[in-house]
């Protein structure tokens, strides 16, 4: 994922950033993944389970919204040019 990243942005100082960013986004879903997959709650992990879950749908649900965004700015330019 780290080659996808890198390529899709310019410069040297935007891939150094762009590549910092995404460890650092790395690190911190592992520090979230030690709070919520406890061993208290092992061998079915469910509660571990149900937040990655919510976590991965708040997701696709602002990805959903950011792309009808952007549709709807695309068709409004459309419309008014």
């Amino acid at each position: 994922m780290w080659i996808i990243l890198a390529k899709n942005v310019s410069g040297s100082c935007k891939v150094g950033f762009a590549v910092a960013l995404e460890v650092g986004v790395g690190n911190v879903c592992g520090n979230v993944s030690a709070w919520v997959f406890r061993g208290a709650n092992s061998p079915t992990y469910a509660e571990g389970y149900k937040t990655i879950a919510g976590m991965a749908l708040a997701a696709i649900v602002l990805v959903l919204l950011y792309t009808g965004a952007l549709l709807e700015i695309k068709v409004s330019q459309r419309w008014f040019n």
